[in-house]
């Protein structure tokens, strides 16, 4: 899964619009999808997921990997 964890709105609108010229989505349809935006967003994704039986994420860093990976592990999963 995408995966961009940002409190930036800027930031978060900059990658989901690279995604969406890159995948041919709207953006507003990978909002939901994808793990782009502010960490409680990120979580509520992870959740709806979770919830529709999904029990297995891979997810995949749009850029600064490795903290990226932290984030997603110290801030998003717990919420999750």
């Amino acid at each position: 899964m995408w995966t961009y964890v940002t409190e930036h709105h800027r930031a978060r609108e900059t990658h989901l619009s690279v995604l969406a010229r890159m995948l041919n989505r709207p953006a507003a349809q990978l909002r939901k999808q994808v793990l782009v935006g502010p960490t409680e967003d990120c979580a509520a994704t992870l959740r709806a997921y979770s919830n529709a039986g999904i029990d297995h994420v891979f997810v995949w860093p749009i850029a600064d990997t490795e903290e990226q990976l932290e984030r997603v592990m110290h801030d998003v999963v717990p919420l999750v």
